[in-house]
């Protein structure tokens, strides 16, 4: 249990806060990754897109980032806390 704190890091990338988990993974740098990110956001504006299937989801990194760029949004996991934290913040919890 925790004596004090929160059980999650949160961080923020591209404007939304995501929390991490501490059993899960998350990109150590993610400054360093900032053009991959906004390469990969400036790639999502130009195509059709409905569906984004999330494999190995963690927290939901990448669905709560592009998450409005798609009608739909599929994250999977096998660390539960993980996807537990990716729907709280979603909203879906």
């Amino acid at each position: 249990s925790i004596i004090r704190g929160k059980e999650y890091l949160e961080e923020t990338v591209l404007g939304k806060k995501i929390p991490i988990q501490f059993d899960s993974f998350f990109q150590p740098n993610p400054e360093g990754f900032l053009p991959i990110l906004k390469f990969i956001q400036k790639t999502l504006d130009s195509l059709a897109k409905k569906k984004l299937f999330d494999l190995f989801c963690g927290a939901g990194f990448f669905s709560l980032l592009f998450a409005d760029f798609f009608e739909y949004v599929h994250g999977y996991d096998l660390v539960e806390s993980s996807v537990k934290r990716a729907n709280i913040t979603a909203g879906k919890l």
